[in-house]
């Protein structure tokens, strides 16, 4: 199948453009942090391999993005987005593939992917996909 995207390792400067696709995308939280691009800059050095992008191979946008990282124990997927007029090409697919692969090599078994209970569209996907939910974990965050 001749795929209409490339799939490419995010890189820091691919962050801005990234950044521009995660502000207008509803359900998608940027860190409470005073510089967000900062901060993703390091988690990207200290976590290479495991977060990628996808551009259209006619145009060169960039249609969809993944973010991953670990702990050494478990993997984290965020910022998972594809663009709504790319959905359904099994892009996203792909850059979970990718993530996966880069977690194994690391070592690491299992992953977790953030998802908004309200993205509805979000969650029926991820669980088609073979994600499950857990329902005894709460997931508590505060502001440092």
């Amino acid at each position: 199948m001749d795929e209409s995207f490339t799939v490419f390792p995010l890189c820091n400067t691919d962050l801005e453009e990234a950044y521009s696709i995660w502000d207008v995308t509803s359900s998608l939280a940027i860190g409470n942090t005073i510089d967000y691009l900062v901060v993703l800059q390091r988690y990207l050095e200290r976590n290479p391999g495991l977060s990628f992008i996808a551009r259209d191979k006619g145009t060169g946008r960039m249609v969809a993005t993944l973010v991953g990282g670990t702990d050494g124990l478990y993997g984290t997927l965020r910022h998972a987005v594809v663009i709504p007029e790319y959905r359904g090409l099994g892009i996203m697919q792909k850059l979970i593939e990718q993530t996966l692969a880069g977690l194994r090599r690391y070592g690491v078994g299992e992953a977790a992917l953030y998802v908004f209970s309200d993205n509805q569209l979000g969650l029926e996907y991820f669980l088609k996909s073979g994600w499950r939910k857990l329902e005894k974990v709460q997931v508590l965050v505060k502001t440092v």
